[in-house]
């Protein structure tokens, strides 16, 4: 009575069944007799005649996420998985056509919409298939290009990337935005919302202690341990009533939890408001990612809520697509100085560390990229700017990356030069080894 397909979906079913050269499926993870009660009704049977396969989760002994639906359609088509593409909803279905070898288009749904597709190895994410041709489906998706979310033809999306030699990662925090007063403040504002106190005393970080922190700790939950571990832990209110200090290692992480939900619902907030991006650095991306020899990426420590606030305000959703990688703290175990994200973000870009260079503005960050094994350039905060960046193996400190042009940053850091404060190709890049 009231099932209709989503929008998009029979325009493109049709662009493709008139094509003799596409080879077209349906191939469900439902029963037979409810999979053909919803394409009987939406799709109709003159429709279905016209496809080359069609299966039902009967078809096959095992559902998805195993591959079999797909290996058996692939079978069927008569071609090799490489030249399929499959359009799904869920990991579920992502996982079933990667382990089939194939490429996958994602229409999330509003269940599915959260999920991180790209880290699970999607091709393409769009909102739906309104718009969609069959012809910029196919160009898209064989010509190698990651992170896809526009399949109209009518404007580039996705990465660009083919056969990398080399790749610049971006910190977010300090390096793409001046977020630290925003995120200090953001803290303050926590901490008051639940009248959190130590001995009596408010709990406040000034400017001059936030500096500290900045230069101590990466992450916003590990710098609040840091913080009660040297000083106490705090009495605070929680839903209206008083609670005394916590003692119990499962108390002290559901405050921490609290405070860091809390902490980025007001920094979300000053982010929409007043964030803008550093001199130098939207340019230094577009730049680089116009450039298929260059894999392109940003590696923040902050939590994903609080980093996609500050990436869609000031990068944009349209630039961000073009990235290669793309990763917040929550998706490592280890916050910076740990190099775990940047060892990650080198396996998923397919290069060796040595190739890798990454833009920083703290010791935090800089002895992340090191311990990756990584060349790293520092772009220092007010916060940061006495720091001896290059005492601790930064590769070249600027003042910011105005000017700064792609072939100058890898011509400087890969010619062994040291020390170098100039990135834009302009004056003599350093000392050379």
């Amino acid at each position: 009575e009231v099932a209709s397909a989503r929008p998009g979906v029979l325009e493109l079913m049709e662009e493709g069944l008139a094509r003799p050269d596409i080879a077209m499926g349906i191939c469900s993870a439902a029963t037979k007799a409810g999979f053909e009660q919803v394409v009987n009704s939406v799709v109709k049977k003159e429709r279905l005649s016209r496809f080359d396969v069609i299966k039902a989760g009967d078809d096959v002994d095992k559902k998805k996420p195993d591959p079999m639906i797909y290996n058996l359609a692939q079978k069927l088509v008569g071609l090799p998985p490489d030249r399929c593409v499959v359009i799904e909803d869920s990991l579920v279905g992502l996982r079933a056509a990667k382990a089939a070898g194939m490429k996958c288009i994602i229409t999330p749904t509003e269940s599915t919409k959260n999920c991180d597709f790209f880290a699970e190895g999607a091709d393409a994410v769009v909102e739906d298939l309104s718009g969609v041709k069959i012809d910029a489906v196919f160009d898209a998706i064989f010509s190698g290009a990651k992170n896809v979310t526009d399949l109209t033809g009518k404007k580039t999306g996705g990465s660009v990337t083919k056969n990398a030699d080399r790749a610049l990662l971006f910190d977010c925090d300090g390096v793409i935005v001046l977020t630290e007063e925003l995120h200090r403040l953001a803290y303050c504002g926590a901490f008051e919302h639940f009248n959190m106190k130590i001995n009596g005393e408010p709990v406040v970080w000034d400017v001059p202690y936030y500096d500290i922190l900045q230069n101590t700790v990466g992450g916003g939950k590990p710098k609040m341990r840091w913080h009660f571990a040297q000083n106490a832990w705090p009495t605070y209110t929680m839903n209206g009533e008083e609670r005394p200090v916590p003692t119990s290692e499962e108390e002290q992480t559901k405050l921490i939890d609290a405070l860091q939900d809390q902490k980025t619902v007001i920094y979300k907030k000053l982010v929409s408001e007043v964030a803008s991006a550093r001199p130098g650095v939207l340019e230094l991306m577009e730049e680089g990612l116009a450039r298929p020899d260059i894999a392109m990426g940003i590696c923040s420590a902050a939590t994903k809520a609080g980093f996609e606030q500050v990436v869609n305000s000031v990068v944009k959703k349209e630039r961000l697509s073009r990235f290669d990688v793309i990763k917040a703290g929550d998706d490592v175990d280890k916050k910076k100085p740990d190099p775990m994200i940047y060892n990650l973000a080198q396996k998923l870009v397919g290069l060796p560390p040595d190739r890798c260079v990454v833009i920083e503005d703290s010791l935090v960050g800089l002895r992340a990229a090191k311990a990756a094994g990584m060349k790293c350039i520092i772009t220092p905060t007010e916060s940061t700017k006495n720091c001896d960046f290059f005492a601790e193996g930064a590769d070249a400190v600027v003042e910011d990356l105005s000017g700064v042009k792609i072939d100058a940053v890898f011509d400087a850091i890969f010619s062994g030069a040291k020390n170098v404060t100039d990135l834009t190709g302009k004056q003599p890049a350093g000392k050379t080894a």
